[in-house]
């Protein structure tokens, strides 16, 4: 049976490094995936996981064991990752190739129709890209992990309110930077509910989803 998370977190804050490593094993992957989905490269990503959990014992011991540490560890990653300089140019480089190449031999599609749909992905993750940082963690956050707004305003330090301004001035900027594709791919959307509802909606399956998962 494994040990409690509060129990490991109290051990930790001690000084105990072995409960620690628990922690860090336990989060390893999913915070790797989130690092991941910000900078967009593996050498960096492995740095800032790196990064953040140096960071999160230096802080430890300040940690209030009331709230949830996933929020409070994924906050730090994702104000390591806002200060990072490297841009997301190559965001999901090895899912977009590997999808080509699976479209390429699982279906009927021409050439044509397969470099236009890859064009598509790229100019979306492109589009991400230039997010300012807290935009695109919130977006990375609610679309691809699938965090609550309350979750997200807590693992960013910030209101509810300003998590759905976040999300919907992304859109906006989204929407602005694909509105020649989004016009010409009858197929391809971004969501039109108000930020302002309970609960937001989320990209579908499709060419639309770029989780890369």
């Amino acid at each position: 049976m494994s040990t409690p998370e509060r129990e490991l977190i109290r051990r930790a804050q001690a000084g105990d490094h072995s409960a620690f490593a628990q922690m860090m094993a336990r989060y390893q992957k999913p915070l790797y995936r989130l690092v991941y989905r910000l900078v967009g490269n593996h050498d960096d990503t492995n740095d800032l996981v790196q990064d953040t959990f140096v960071r999160a014992y230096q802080y430890l011991r300040s940690f209030d064991n009331e709230r949830p540490f996933q929020h409070w560890l994924f906050g730090i990653a994702v104000k390591r990752c806002a200060t990072h300089k490297q841009r997301m140019a190559q965001m999901y480089a090895e899912q977009l190739e590997a999808e080509h190449i699976a479209l390429m031999e699982e279906s009927n599609r021409s050439w044509e129709d397969a470099l236009a749909a890859k064009e598509l992905r790229r100019k979306v993750h492109e589009a991400i890209n230039k997010l300012p940082p807290q935009q695109r963690a919130a977006l990375v956050l609610f679309e691809l992990e699938g965090w609550k707004i309350k979750e997200i305003a807590d693992a960013l330090g910030c209101a509810e309110g300003a998590v759905k301004t976040h999300l919907h001035r992304a859109r906006i900027r989204l929407r602005k930077e694909l509105s020649a594709y989004v016009e010409e791919e009858n197929d391809y959307d971004l969501p039109t509910r108000s930020v302002h509802d309970s609960e937001l909606p989320r990209w579908g399956t499709g060419r639309e989803n770029c989780s890369g998962a």
